[in-house]
């Protein structure tokens, strides 16, 4: 600090009255200092402590810590650096020197060298660095102190300092943060010296040092003593100077006390001395030391005073050194005054102002606060960063006053990136640049004003000229709008300093005033004005700079982490926003709305669907029946119906494993493909042939095959679930994928909505109108179907960017398709296509069957059926149902379990097969639930056993109207005990209230016809306005008095303001109800509706026709309605039977009108409604028609019409109860022979081919029906026999079949004995019955998959036992033992008695004896098994064969024998069959033996042994054929083995070479066979030659297992076994390789394989592959071969085969070109041609190098394919060829990389020549003329694509030479764009323009104008 001396001119003053800017004084301690010295030393600790703040030190600083500092206490600055990974401390310790006179005062070399007190003495300031700094009590080293400074206002007089020897040393310290000034308005330079150490200064520093030293020596050495303090080594005084004092005599170390002559004062050195002086000066101030020096007392360090070191008391002269390092002066300074300036500048800096006066007071005076403070005399970093940040918080406090804080609010906002700020800023430059005065406003549009005012603000900072918070102000227009408040913003704005740029916020769409705000800025040339208006607020539009857009892209990184760390409520469940959008994707979701939503709110709800109604614990898993495979065979029969190839159709339609159809056919093409294919669905359907598979609902959205279907139709009748089984999706979807949208929309809630889109319905838009329709439909589904809450931007913009982007993350399911109308269907059907069409969607729909096929076409898509409940599900349910409403009975689950078994197993037995797949609908089951509650609740209570349950049940009717009815009474049970409550009950309030019921009743049937019928004229037909005398007051309130009630009775809910039923089957059982009461037979009950023609019609069109299924549930309801009539009323069946035509309700008879045929041309009875009943299963219905019709028709014409029903699908017959086949065979009592042979056609013999599943036949109703059926044969027993007496009759032919049936099923045990019986009868002639059962035998056990005879054989040989047809029996022995041997064994075993005696030399006649089975003696020998037997016969042969038997008769005897034991009739078969047919090995071994020994006997020629195996007839052949043929593989393994151990090797080779394999498994033992025992190789060498014969054994190669295989080929190389294969039979080859094998190939082998097909088999271009290439479709070994062709090819490419481009190219001459066998196979086969698919496979894999070739070599090729026509016979060939080509070669003229190969290309597409019919004409041409090929937007497409690679690769001109290329057509020469804006060809049209220069579009517009073309 300066003393007082330092500044005599300066008034001394005490400090507590100082204080800076008129603050008040502060009440601290008072301290005198002179005030200018004082405010300098003030603001220099000031200036420390801002500027070491900014530099970001951690700092101690200090003032007045003179036991620290010494004469440099003034500032004391402590601050840590990192040296080495550590932090330590520095130091700086600086005396302020403060001067008035700046330029009278200046440094002179006598201040400098001044003694002792001066100012600037060197000496003193010397002194004091050393004793207080380095040798105080805090002892600081040399290399911890930064700097020692004396600061000053003043100068040097550096001409005086030269005088006398002293030198200046400039010191620049760059590094010094705080010390350093630039230079002063006045002209002033503060600069830095530091004093050079010449020979003047170093002697008077030496004079002062010795004296400083022995001082501090002196203190040392009090303390110690007086503090007991050891004299460590350590400190730097004692270190330097321990060996002196001992050696001068100073300490005496034995004692560590003081030497006796230091304190006598004898021989002492002049440094003992003059420290002797110093201590004794101490004494005398008692104070400091003691005056006894003898009792001092040293404690010593260890190693004191030991060492040689030469030392001195006055210590070495290092620190004079050390001093002047230190030692700076800072000269020339800013004074007091000045300093005031820069420390405004530094607080600027820190708070980025302008102008930072408030701020400067604040913080003066709490400087001075400190200051004054005697015990302040440290301040941290931190609490100098707290006062700078209080000063901040308390302006800050002071503006809110006016801007409310709002530039912290703006900031809080959201933190943008750089590059937005930076992007606002050029915006906004011309604005702040312009020196014009009229530009002093302007505004910025924008949708949100805060936000954009934030990328203002952050803007402006970047701006040079508004560095400073206070360069600008941001205000709201809110806080403008009181006079007050717009005069206190003038007042701030006016500033003339600060403040340039006032930046308006106008949160809303609020007037401007304009002329108020330019009041503000009209006297001011730099100050403007920015409003910033939200988008559509009225301003002046040549004031607007620009719309400002707001996007995600803008936000920092760290702000879009906060609003993706957002917690959204979505589908329920609480989740970060960034698992609903990626951060990749963000930007493209979260708009500003969005943005804005988010920052502001904490959590976002996303509108989700309610599953509450869904009983998740009732919840039974359904299964899908899956849309059957479109095979091959399928596309073969729809080609051959569509009178085309089936090449070409499944270029056009093509049904993917999705089942989703996939169209490449024009709009007229697909829907005549469309209509084929019903026609086959039907069919199918018709055929009852199974589905392809069924699969559980979730397999359908979560296995790998399903999950990812695009578009799922399910399809399912009334209350089968389809509704529950969207809210189990629902709920399923949520759980395993949470960030999956889900939106579930009931189609008839919204139908409101949805008659308000209005799609834009065009056939032929642009991609700009189909984005735009896309995007119309997008916010109609987005903002009207999903979410109606306009401010829930976030869920908007996430579903619509979900939509849009295509990542599949949407599941839309719409419920009810088929329940609004035909107009709401076609608006959903658009909106479908257009939510589906980026493949964002997956889209769930559910429809009732009759609304499939426009859904199935509509949407490209196959419908799922939804199967109904098993009785297994049926059960779960029930009793999940019961104990969850009957919790109350406790430990009765097993009860209710058995209740449920009983009551399932009832109804299933009850039911009729229609009625009873109806109560496996869910909604059915849980109503039959609700009514047998109170049943089984009564049950449990009264603890009834398990044979009462089933009494009480069977007592019920479970008929499909009386459940439903039994449902009524039970809700109105419950109605009347819970919802009414009566007091005292009286007939007169039991009949109100019954009457009321019944309006409920009435008002409940009103609204199902509503609902049924939407047309409101069928409404007021069938319920007439109520006409009584009612007010329209009283009327409302009647009405909605019912209609509440109506809700409380069960069966319907309120949605919305709209009542519905619980679901449409209550409307349509109401519906048919009253419809049925119309048909009462009691003519005061009837309600009359039969009466008027117009009802009746109405009835007759519902309930008698076909609809499309609208009212099928109606019709099935009124069909069990009609049970009640036609079963059971006597009088109705009395009526009938008796043909009381007076009686019959004349009602009845107007309503069969319409069934009669008014033409009566052929039928009577229209045959088209006659058949409905039928279709629809309505059994009950057809009976009624049935009963009217006999009252009204003559028999003889209605037999005829009956007729009719033949021609019904047969299927349809086995669906309907027996009951109606009954009533319909009653019509033919006595029919014609072609009566009865149609009907067994139709009912019996063709089902039973065609129906080949035991699940459609095992059915106790179909049993019940072929039950009819063989009754009404018995009873028309005569008319059989002359049918199979007639020779042209084909009914024998059919016997066969059914017979067949019969005798494999065995669930058909009673009527295939009542079939025999018939059969018997028929045939009374043994052959003919014989002959019938051959032919039965003899149809192929491959015809009928599930029925097989072997091991069946049983029950027909006991009836025929039975039947006495015993020669028939023995007729057939032959073929029981093949079919069945077990049952041979068990009823024709041969009599032992026939073989008593033994066979010998004279009795060999008896081995030549047969049985009545056709048996001889060995036969049965060999049948028992009887090896002795079997050796003695053998032996006795071998001997009278033999040389020794001389009797030439019994030689003759022998040779016979073995002639018969050889060769046998057809019918009969050989012992050695007989052996292996039971398994007797030896025997047959035995057998093989005597032949084999009869050869080398040389009785049996070798030829004829020879002769066993191969001939057709040979013994061991035919054994082994009939072992095959009847599948008895233990037989034909037995064979084998017995004739490979006895015969040999190849005979068993020559054996098996005779017959071709099928089957897998017998191949794989013949296989084992052959090979085991073999050496190496040899075993299938031999399978190669037993399957490589000829074209019919190749077959074997379908079945061989893959191991086999590459054994097989393995033997001779793929090479050579491929050409082997391929010489027998090149297309077979190729088919049989591809489809069994050639996958297994590794890529060496498929490498071989493809170098074996392209080389040139015969030296002349010919190779295999030439050869195939050629082939026509009729070549083929099957329809599909083209499947196999494409696995050739993905073969090749799979396995990256070399060389696989050789397959589509070759090279001739040296030129690469397309194979000439591919363009011959494109010209003569077309769309067949194999070239087709080639190049359809090449364009599917993208192969590039591959690809890059063929286009290489297209010009040429494309020249080929347009030579003249005539060289081709076929018109159609030619053009599917040259649009083929050209497809491909436009599709890929993108991989022409080479501007001159594709130049050559354009030009080979525009080469013209003479086509087909004369005209000229290019290729290119055909893309447009020809384009009914393809669909128009995939031409347009393609067409599109190819002018941008033109345009890219060449240039417009040549796109301008494509589009207006001429040629001629039939009208003349024209151009192609021409042509097709004649056409109308819109999109096309407009592509190629899209492409061309905006002048030739003009001109090209211009000329079709002027010749009246539109374009």
């Amino acid at each position: 600090m300066a003393s007082r001396s330092d500044d005599l001119d300066t008034d001394t003053l005490d400090v507590e009255r100082l204080t800076v800017s008129g603050t008040p004084n502060s009440p601290t301690k008072a301290i005198n200092r002179p005030i200018a010295g004082s405010l300098f030393q003030l603001k220099l600790s000031s200036l420390f402590l801002i500027r070491g703040v900014t530099a970001k030190y951690q700092f101690h600083l200090g003032t007045e810590v003179a036991h620290e500092g010494g004469k440099f206490d003034d500032v004391l600055f402590k601050y840590q650096v990192s040296t080495g990974g550590t932090r330590q401390w520095r130091y700086r310790f600086l005396q302020a020197k403060h001067k008035q006179n700046e330029i009278k005062n200046q440094i002179t070399s006598e201040a400098l060298l001044d003694d002792d007190h001066g100012d600037f003495s060197v000496s003193k300031y010397y002194r004091s660095y050393c004793r207080e700094i380095l040798n105080g009590s805090e002892g600081r080293r040399p290399e911890e102190i930064d700097d020692v400074i004396i600061c000053t206002n003043i100068n040097f007089n550096e001409a005086n300092l030269n005088a006398y020897g002293i030198e200046l040393v400039p010191h620049n310290d760059p590094s010094d943060k705080i010390l350093s000034f630039e230079k002063l308005p006045g002209g002033k330079v503060p600069v830095r010296y530091k004093l050079k150490n010449t020979e003047v200064l170093r002697k008077k520093l030496n004079e002062s040092s010795k004296k400083s030293k022995l001082y501090s020596l002196a203190k040392k050495l009090i303390d110690s003593e007086n503090k007991n303090i050891c004299l460590s080594l350590t400190h730097e005084l004692i270190k330097n100077c321990h060996l002196a004092l001992v050696k001068e005599k100073v300490i005496d170390l034995t004692t560590q006390r003081l030497h006796s002559d230091f304190i006598y004062g004898k021989n002492l050195s002049s440094d003992a001395n003059e420290l002797r002086r110093i201590l004794r000066d101490f004494s005398m101030r008692k104070l400091i030391w003691k005056e006894d020096w003898k009792s001092c007392t040293f404690k010593l360090d260890d190693g004191f005073g030991l060492g040689e070191e030469v030392q001195c008391l006055s210590g070495p002269e290092e620190e004079i050194d050390s001093f002047l390092d230190k030692f700076v002066f800072a000269v020339n300074t800013p004074n007091e005054v000045e300093l005031d300036a820069i420390m405004k500048k530094e607080l600027g800096k820190y708070y980025n102002l302008l102008v930072s006066d408030v701020q400067f007071n604040h913080f003066s005076n709490t400087m001075l606060d400190w200051f004054k403070n005697k015990d302040s005399q440290w301040m941290t970093s931190d609490e100098g960063i707290r006062i700078l940040e209080a000063i901040k918080e308390k302006v800050d406090q002071m503006r809110c006053a006016v801007l409310i804080n709002y530039v912290n609010q703006i900031n809080k906002i959201a933190e943008i990136t750089d590059t937005a700020a930076q992007e606002m800023a050029e915006k906004l430059k011309p604005f702040l640049a312009s020196s014009d005065k009229l530009e002093k406003i302007n505004y910025i549009a924008t949708d949100w004003p805060d936000f954009s005012a934030l990328k203002v603000i952050a803007a402006i900072k970047t701006l040079p000229n508004f560095k400073f918070t206070d360069s600008y102000m941001v205000i709201s227009s809110k806080h403008a709008q009181k006079k007050e408040d717009f005069q206190g913003l003038r007042r701030m704005f006016s500033n003339g300093k600060a403040h340039h740029l006032l930046v308006i916020v106008c949160e809303d769409h609020s007037p401007i005033n304009y002329d108020k705000y330019v009041n503000l800025v009209a006297d001011s040339e730099e100050k403007k004005i920015l409003l910033i208006v939200k988008k559509g607020t009225d301003v002046r539009p040549q004031l607007l700079i620009n719309e400002d857009v707001i996007s995600y892209g803008q936000l920092s990184e760290n702000f879009k982490n906060v609003l993706l760390s957002k917690k959204v409520s979505f589908q329920g469940k609480d989740m970060p926003v960034r698992d609903l959008i990626p951060p990749d994707k963000a930007e493209n979701v979260l708009d500003w709305e969005s943005i804005k939503m988010l920052a502001a709110q904490n959590k976002i709800v996303v509108p989700s669907f309610n599953t509450t109604r869904f009983e998740r614990s009732l919840y039974i898993k359904r299964r899908m029946a899956l849309p059957f495979e479109f095979d091959s065979k399928f596309w073969e029969n729809l080609a051959e119906d569509m009178k085309c190839s089936k090449t070409l159709l499944m270029s056009q339609c093509k049904v993917n494993a999705k089942s989703a159809i996939v169209w490449s056919a024009s709009e007229e093409r697909k829907a005549e493909i469309w209509e084929k294919i019903k026609i086959k669905l039907s069919d199918r359907s018709t055929l009852g042939l199974p589905a392809n598979a069924n699969i559980s609902e979730d397999e359908l959205i979560f296995d790998k095959k399903w999950k990812n279907s695009a578009i799922v139709i399910i399809s399912g009748g009334a209350g089968t679930g389809k509704s529950t089984v969207l809210s189990h999706y629902c709920e399923a979807i949520k759980k395993a994928k949470p960030t999956r949208w889900i939106t579930r929309i009931n189609l008839v809630d919204h139908g409101e909505i949805l008659s308000k889109f209005e799609p834009k319905m065009k056939d032929n838009s642009s991609n700009e109108e189909d984005e735009e329709d896309f995007s119309t439909t997008t916010d109609f589904f987005v903002d009207e179907l999903n979410i109606r809450d306009c401010g829930d931007a976030f869920s908007r913009s996430l579903l619509r960017h979900q939509l849009k982007m295509g990542d599949n993350r949407v599941v839309v399911m719409l419920d009810g398709f088929d329940e609004i109308s035909s107009q709401l269907q076609e608006k959903v059907i658009h909106l479908m296509k257009a939510i589906i069409a980026n493949k964002s969607v997956q889209l769930i729909v559910t429809t009732r069957p009759h609304m499939m096929d426009q859904l199935q076409l509509q949407l490209s898509q196959l419908a799922y059926s939804l199967e109904n409940f098993t009785e297994k599900d049926q059960i779960d349910y029930l009793s999940e149902y019961w104990e969850t409403n009957l919790k109350e009975l406790e430990d009765k689950s097993v009860v209710i379990r058995k209740f449920s078994e009983y009551f399932v197993q009832r109804v299933s037995h009850t039911l009729k097969d229609k009625e009873k797949s109806f109560i496996g609908i869910p909604l059915q089951c849980r109503l039959m639930a609700e009514c047998f509650q109170s049943d089984l609740q009564g049950i449990i209570k009264e603890n009834r056993n398990d044979s009462e349950i089933q009494k009480l049940l069977d007592g019920q009717k479970f008929d499909l109207a009386t459940m439903y009815n039994r449902l009524m009474e039970t809700k109105r049970r419950v109605f009347y005990e819970e919802k009414i409550s009566v007091s005292a009950p009286n007939q007169i309030v039991a009949y109100a209230i019954d009457g009321f019921i019944k309006k409920i009743e009435f008002h409940l049937t009103k609204l199902a016809i509503e609902t049924i019928f939407t047309d409101q004229g069928t409404v007021n037909l069938l319920c007439p306005p109520n006409s009584q005398h009612q007010s329209k007051f009283e009327k409302v309130a009647e009405e909605k008095a019912i209609a509440e009630c109506g809700l409380k009775f069960g069966l319907t809910f309120l949605n919305g303001e709209k009542v519905q039923f619980l679901h449409r089957t209550l409307a349509e059982y109401l519906v048919a109800k009253f419809f049925s009461q119309g048909f009462s037979l009691d003519q005061e009950k009837h309600n009359g509706l039969l009466d008027k023609a117009v009802v009746r019609d109405l009835i007759f069109s519902v309930v008698m026709t076909k609809n499309n299924g609208i009212y099928d549930g109606v019709q099935m309801f009124f069909d069990s309605f009609l049970a009640e009539l036609v079963d059971e009323n006597e009088e109705w069946r009395n009526i009938i039977d008796k043909r009381l035509k007076n009686k019959f309700p004349e009602r009845f008879k107007s309503f069969m009108n319409g069934i009669i045929n008014k033409r009566q041309s052929v039928y009577v009875v229209d045959p088209n409604i006659l058949d409905v009943p039928i279709h629809q299963r309505n059994t009950s219905l057809f009976k009624f028609i049935c009963d009217c019709l006999d009252m009204m028709i003559d028999p003889v014409r209605l037999r005829k019409s009956m007729s009719s029903l033949f021609l019904v699908s047969c299927k349809f017959f086995y669906e309907q109860n027996s009951e109606a086949y009954k009533r319909l065979l009653s019509y033919f009592s006595s029919p014609s022979e072609f009566e009865l042979n149609m009907i067994l056609d139709h009912i019996l013999y063709y089902p039973m081919q065609i129906y080949l599943d035991d699940l459609f036949w095992n059915e106790g109703e179909k049993k019940k029906i072929l039950k009819v059926v063989l009754d009404f044969m018995g009873k028309n027993l005569a008319t059989l026999k002359r049918i199979l007496k007639d020779p042209s009759s084909n009914a024998e032919k059919q016997m066969k079949f059914a017979l067949h049936f019969f005798m494999c099923n065995d669930y058909y045990d009673n009527e295939l004995k009542q079939y025999l019986e018939l059969l018997s009868s028929a045939y009374s002639s043994e052959p003919s019955f014989l002959s019938l059962f051959r032919a039965t035998f003899n149809i192929s056990e491959s015809h009928f998959g599930s029925f097989q005879l072997n091991g069946k054989m049983e029950k027909t040989v006991v009836i025929l036992r039975n039947l006495g047809r015993i020669r028939v029996l023995e007729a057939l022995s032959h073929v029981v033992l093949l079919r069945d041997p077990e049952v041979f064994r068990r009823y024709y075993e041969p009599s032992l008695s026939l073989d008593e005696t033994d066979v010998v030399s004279t009795n060999l006649h008896q081995l030549l004896a047969r049985d009545q089975y056709r048996m001889t003696r060995l036969d049965r020998s060999a049948f028992r098994g009887d090896t002795g037997a079997v050796d003695r016969i053998l032996q006795t042969l071998r001997h009278s064969l033999g040389p020794t038997e001389t009797n030439e008769e019994v030689k003759k005897t022998a040779k016979e024998v073995v002639d018969d034991m050889v060769f046998r009739e057809s019918q009969e078969f050989t012992s050695f069959f007989v052996a292996a047919a039971f398994g007797h090995e030896e025997i047959c071994r035995k057998l093989l033996i005597f032949f084999k020994d009869l050869v080398n006997m040389k009785v049996l020629p070798l030829k004829q042994l020879q002769d066993f195996y191969v001939a057709p007839n040979g013994m061991i052949y035919n054994a082994t054929q009939l072992a095959i043929r009847f599948v008895k593989l233990p037989m034909f393994r037995l064979i084998l083995t017995s004739v490979k151990q006895i015969m040999g090797q190849r005979p068993l080779v020559f054996l098996l070479k005779k017959f071709i394999w099928n089957n897998k498994e017998w191949f794989e033992t013949l296989a084992q066979i052959v090979v085991d025992g073999t050496d190496g190789t040899t075993g299938y060498q031999q399978l190669n030659e037993i399957v490589l014969q000829d074209s019919s054994t190749l077959e074997a190669l379908r079945i061989v297992e893959e191991e086999t295989f590459n054994q097989m080929v393995s033997v001779d190389g793929v090479e050579k076994w491929t050409k082997c294969l391929l010489d027998i039979d090149l297309p077979k080859g190729f088919h049989l390789l591809s489809r069994h094998h050639l996958s297994h190939f590794d890529r060496t082998q498929m490498r071989s394989f493809i170098k074996t097909i392209i080389t040139d088999s015969s030296g002349q271009e010919n190779s295999y592959w030439d050869r195939l290439l050629l082939l026509s479709a009729q070549d083929f070994p099957c329809n599909d071969f083209e499947i196999d062709f494409d696995h050739i090819l993905k073969c090749a490419w799979d396995k990256l085969v070399q060389g696989k481009e050789r397959l589509v190219l070759c090279r001739f001459n040296g030129i690469t070109g397309f194979l000439l066998s591919l363009t011959e196979s494109f010209w003569f086969y077309g769309d067949k041609s194999l070239g087709y698919r080639l190049l359809d496979f090449v364009k599917e894999r993208q192969d590039e190098e591959v690809i890059r070739r063929m286009m290489k070599c297209m010009p040429t090729f494309l020249h080929y394919v347009m030579d003249p026509f005539g060289k081709i016979p076929v018109r159609g060939t030619v053009i599917q060829t040259r649009m083929k080509v050209l497809e491909f070669a436009l599709d890929h003229a993108g991989h022409l990389s080479n501007t001159r190969q594709f130049s050559d290309l354009v030009d080979a597409l525009l080469i013209p020549l003479v086509d087909y019919d004369g005209r000229t004409r290019s290729i290119w041409c055909y893309q447009f003329r020809f384009d009914f090929f393809y669909a128009e937007e995939v031409v347009a497409s393609r067409v599109g694509q190819f002018l941008s690679w033109v345009s890219t690769k060449l240039n417009k001109r040549k796109v301008k030479e494509l589009v207006t290329h001429r040629y001629e057509d039939e009208s003349g020469s024209t151009n192609v764009i021409f042509y097709l804006a004649s056409k109308h060809r819109r999109s096309l049209v407009e592509i190629m323009l899209s492409h061309l220069e905006e002048s030739d579009r003009r001109e090209i517009r211009r000329i079709a104008a002027a010749s009246g073309c539109l374009m």
